[in-house]
């Protein structure tokens, strides 16, 4: 029997340590068995983005980041913002968050703002008028059997410290009105970057170096 996606959903949502870390260390070995089939694609943040479960306002999802990556393929800078609330549960490794602001600035401009519309794997950017300079808010580490919340309209970068692979369970609820977003360079056109879907076989071997790194949970 498979993982009961309610029972994760329920685990991020009281930000419960013990039952993700179960959870989620099950639902690997089950990639790892190849037991299990979900939708998965090469983020162009750098890591594989495994589609759990979907609802219409959600989505259940976990994170692989490699220690290095080679899916990495970024076109703005790597602050952008998104149109949903996130709850995040590291369960391997550490993650970095970087959280910045990004106040109008039309004398001496850092970025230049991109709108985000997604459209299946294919994301669409589209440079606006506004040119803003950053200033951090805030930069924390987040260790294994740790949540994090990231709230919809905050510029951020999150990046693995880790050594081997970095694993996240993730529950993102999308907020009415919300708006996506990257920062990118101030002469960048407009264009599109895809996602692209990653065979079974790449899960499970990546899955596989998962669980032989963390060992019995």
């Amino acid at each position: 029997m498979g993982v009961d996606m309610s029972e994760l959903r329920r685990a991020m949502a009281q930000e419960d340590p013990d039952a993700a870390g179960e959870l989620t260390d099950r639902a690997l070995r089950e990639m790892a068995g190849g037991w299990t089939s979900h939708p998965v694609l090469r983020h162009p943040l750098g890591f594989l983005y495994v589609q759990l479960d979907r609802r219409p306002d959600s989505v259940l999802r976990l994170h692989l980041w490699p220690e290095v990556s080679a899916w990495e393929i970024l076109t703005t800078s790597p602050y952008h913002m998104h149109a949903w609330d996130l709850i995040s549960y590291v369960h391997q490794g550490d993650m970095t968050n970087t959280v910045v602001g990004a106040a109008p600035c039309l004398d001496d401009p850092e970025y230049r703002v991109f709108d985000i519309l997604g459209e299946g794997a294919v994301d669409v950017l589209t440079p606006t008028e506004e040119l803003v300079r950053t200033h951090r808010e805030s930069r924390e580490t987040i260790r294994a059997g740790m949540f994090y919340r990231i709230d919809a309209g905050k510029y951020h970068a999150s990046r693995t410290a880790a050594s081997g692979w970095a694993v996240s369970t993730a529950l993102v609820t999308r907020v009415p009105g919300g708006e996506e977003r990257a920062l990118g360079p101030l002469s960048l056109k407009a264009h599109r970057t895809r996602r692209q879907v990653c065979l079974p076989e790449e899960l499970r071997t990546a899955a596989q170096e998962v669980v032989a790194e963390t060992g019995p949970y």
